[in-house]
């Protein structure tokens, strides 16, 4: 076993079909700016195994969807990636100058082949729990439901998609900031499974409802109670009849 040093403190970590891992971390220099997305191939002479992958501009918000949220990602890693199926692309966050309240948030498709950031967009503050269907085209970042080749996106989940109420009459809302809940999709892609936060920031995170939902539009069709919390990624069995977190 080799170890490498990086010039950053690692985060997220995937590896692409041809082998070479991609790191998210915590960056280096001037508001963490530089070194925020590495590739380490192994084939490469020491010394050359490690570089950064510049981003390219990050795309605006289009008109007529809001900005994703704002302020500084809650999760314990800010950085996390995710490949979908066959390794030919990685869904991936970042967030640069993490020792501020105005950290920045990119999300970000990388293509293995070219070994490089094919497209990109700031979403400040967006959870980066992900989950990806089973196709590749959509994935889950937290609450929110994102279209893969456009980063465009396709649903939002909160409690306006809920058929029933969870709590005596009414809905606690989904606390977006500290969102420390999880999804994962079925194997035919057309179901979410997902719990959320519906705790406030100062108090211990509370996701106790299992939800049942429309992989297309985030409606829900089912709810359950479960007797804990569900706080952390999710993961499917191959056989796609078990999940865990």
């Amino acid at each position: 076993m080799n170890s490498v040093s990086l010039p950053a403190r690692p985060e997220g970590v995937a590896v692409g079909f041809d082998g070479r891992a991609l790191v998210t971390t915590q960056g280096t220099g001037t508001n963490n700016a530089l070194n925020t997305l590495l590739l380490y191939d192994r084939t490469q002479q020491s010394g050359q195994q490690v570089y950064s992958v510049p981003f390219p501009p990050a795309i605006t918000t289009p008109n007529p969807l809001p900005a994703v949220f704002a302020g500084r990602p809650a999760t314990a890693f800010p950085g996390r990636l995710l490949p979908t199926p066959g390794g030919s692309f990685l869904i991936g966050m970042v967030a640069i100058n993490q020792t501020t309240n105005a950290a920045q948030t990119t999300l970000f498709v990388y293509e293995v082949a070219s070994g490089t950031v094919v497209k990109s967009r700031t979403v400040t503050g967006q959870s980066t729990i992900l989950s990806m269907a089973p196709d590749g085209s959509r994935f889950m970042a937290g609450s929110t439901l994102y279209d893969t080749a456009t980063l465009a996106v396709i649903g939002q989940m909160s409690t306006a998609n809920l058929p029933f109420f969870v709590g005596a009459g009414f809905n606690p809302g989904f606390n977006i900031q500290r969102n420390l809940g999880g999804s994962a999709f079925n194997r035919e892609g057309e179901t979410i499974y997902s719990s959320f936060n519906t705790a406030a920031t100062t108090a211990r995170p509370v996701a106790n409802v299992l939800y049942v939902t429309n992989a297309t539009n985030l409606g829900v069709r089912l709810g359950l109670k479960l007797r804990e919390s569900i706080l952390g990624r999710w993961w499917r069995a191959a056989a796609a009849t078990t999940f865990g977190r």
